[in-house]
């Protein structure tokens, strides 16, 4: 299953960049788009790579799926953004009860 789904990333990445070669703001709204996308698939932070993170990213998967060092990079910094807008949020609660 782990291979199907590299193997399915890797095409997604691939037409997304050639579809896109020749048109940066479609490339740009993909991209944004593909990083709503993280946020919302890191489940509030929980899959990131520091300690607290119950769900690590696999690197070295994302690299067999054709995910540059950048856009990896991108993805850890959307799991780190997403972890300290839920972490605010559970504060907030706390701070109304």
């Amino acid at each position: 299953m782990l291979a199907d789904e590299v193997t399915h990333v890797k095409m997604g990445s691939d037409w997304l960049r050639r579809i896109t070669v020749n048109d940066s703001d479609r490339q740009q709204a993909a991209l944004q788009f593909q990083r709503v996308v993280d946020k919302l698939f890191s489940f509030g932070g929980f899959r990131g790579e520091e300690e607290e993170n119950p769900i690590h990213l696999a690197r070295e998967f994302r690299r067999q799926a054709g995910f540059t060092q950048d856009e990896i990079v991108e993805l850890v910094d959307v799991a780190a953004e997403a972890y300290a807008e839920a972490q605010a949020m559970q504060n907030a609660a706390v701070a109304q009860a």
